[in-house]
């Protein structure tokens, strides 16, 4: 691999880490985690000295938050480099290593926010970002492992009917066609598209301190936010269940 690597021109090279999709998930996590910071650091100056306080009331709550977040990123981390030294199927484990990413990166996060409560919203975007990053490595895993979009279609395409969970499923019954293969991507992964945007508007409204995190307060933005992102989820995992049977 490291030779037909060498042999290829810089255009050549060029256009190669610009398909892959690991490049451009890596570019949009780093550069969404840069600006996170930049932000934070203006806006959110970090008082070191309150946390050297023997008595702060977090401490005990950090230590432990601490402990679990590390507990659990090396278990996933060991699950990553073991799928990393024995690469069987490569196109499957790649995705299955950034689904197993998800661990440190929500641990890692959530720790922070507990240390850095007024900063817990920066935190809540990248959460936000990676977990749409990780629904649509987790359909692209599903769509494979069924033989690709050809392969869906026809699973799809034999079935009489398209299958409900509750409720709807005693109610509305539609003939199977390969359109629900549109239908059902839609569904999964305009939660990949909502999700990320609620939570950058979340973060502008916070600067401008209209967002009020965390309060039920219908004049601020965080009601607004909340109900939209948990409708879009919702919505993604009643699809994804119903792909999934």
């Amino acid at each position: 691999m490291c030779g037909t690597w060498r042999r290829l021109s810089c255009r050549e090279k060029v256009f190669s880490i610009l398909k892959n999709e690991i490049t451009w998930g890596t570019f949009i996590i780093v550069a969404c985690a840069i600006s996170l910071i930049i932000i934070w650091a203006v806006s959110e100056p970090v008082q070191w000295q309150s946390y050297k306080d023997p008595v702060h009331e977090q401490e005990l709550i950090s230590i432990i938050g601490g402990i679990f977040a590390i507990v659990a990123t090396l278990m996933s981390l060991t699950q990553i480099i073991q799928h990393f030294a024995h690469k069987t199927d490569k196109s499957s484990q790649k995705r299955i290593m950034r689904i197993l990413a998800m661990v440190p990166v929500y641990s890692g996060t959530a720790w922070l926010s507990l240390l850095f409560f007024k900063s817990a919203i920066y935190m809540e975007f990248v959460q936000s970002c990676y977990e749409a990053y990780v629904l649509y490595c987790f359909l692209l895993l599903l769509t494979k492992y069924l033989g690709g979009h050809r392969g869906v279609e026809d699973a799809i395409a034999n079935k009489e009917y398209i299958k409900f969970p509750f409720p709807f499923g005693y109610c509305w019954k539609p003939i199977a066609t390969t359109k629900w293969v549109w239908y059902f991507k839609i569904g999964i992964l305009q939660y990949s598209w909502i999700t990320p945007i609620c939570s950058g508007i979340a973060v502008v409204l916070n600067l401008s301190n209209v967002y009020d995190n965390g309060q039920w307060n219908f004049k601020e933005g965080y009601p607004y936010i909340t109900i939209i992102i948990n409708i879009s989820q919702i919505l993604a995992l009643y699809v994804l269940i119903t792909f999934y049977i």
